[in-house]
């Protein structure tokens, strides 16, 4: 089960932070409502890197992956330690 939601959670995430597209191809608030994904994020990066940027230009999304990370870390590791799994 957990297969079949990952790839579908996977599916959505990449249509929703433009995985597959040019940001031109999707309508304003899809872009907007796609900062949610760390795809996002990384896909901005990446074409921002390609087209000459610096690290220093990049901080922001990187900055934005680690909360993200941070969050769902702290999110998984308190529903494991009350499902009994952390001891």
């Amino acid at each position: 089960q957990v297969g079949s939601v990952g790839s579908a959670m996977m599916l959505l995430f990449g249509v929703l932070g433009n995985s597959f597209g040019q940001d031109f191809q999707l309508p304003d608030w899809l872009l907007t409502v796609g900062r949610i994904t760390p795809n996002s994020w990384g896909v901005q990066s990446f074409a921002q890197l390609a087209s000459g940027g610096t690290l220093a230009d990049i901080a922001p999304a990187i900055g934005a992956l680690l909360l993200m990370a941070a969050v769902l870390f702290g999110i998984s590791a308190a529903r494991l330690s009350r499902a009994g799994f952390a001891k």
